[in-house]
């Protein structure tokens, strides 16, 4: 990750989705083609001028993620094979997974 973010600007972590997806639309529902897509993990890596730069132009435009604001200034995100066991802290139940894991209980 950080080699090819100070090479290309930017680095982010992704692996494949190994989860049947489905698209809804208001029409109804379809089986998503998952080949197409990756679940981005963290530590996102970023130059720090284009983070400075992103976060300048942001006005009060949402995004999920770092890599969402830097794209939207027109840079392109630069993925890196990521790894199946980086778990992402983000609801309380994955801290008590990774509360698990630390004690070796899982």
């Amino acid at each position: 990750c950080f080699t090819t973010a100070e090479e290309q600007g930017n680095a982010v972590p992704v692996v494949p989705v190994t989860s049947s997806l489905r698209e809804v639309t208001k029409e109804g529902n379809q089986a998503a083609d998952r080949t197409r897509y990756r679940l981005v993990q963290t530590p996102q890596c970023f130059r720090v001028s284009l983070l400075r730069e992103a976060f300048s132009k942001a006005g009060d435009a949402s995004y999920t993620d770092e890599a969402g604001l830097v794209e939207a200034t027109g840079h392109p995100i630069h993925l890196v094979d990521g790894e199946t066991h980086n778990l992402k802290v983000t609801e309380p139940l994955d801290l008590r997974v990774a509360a698990l894991l630390l004690g070796g209980r899982l």
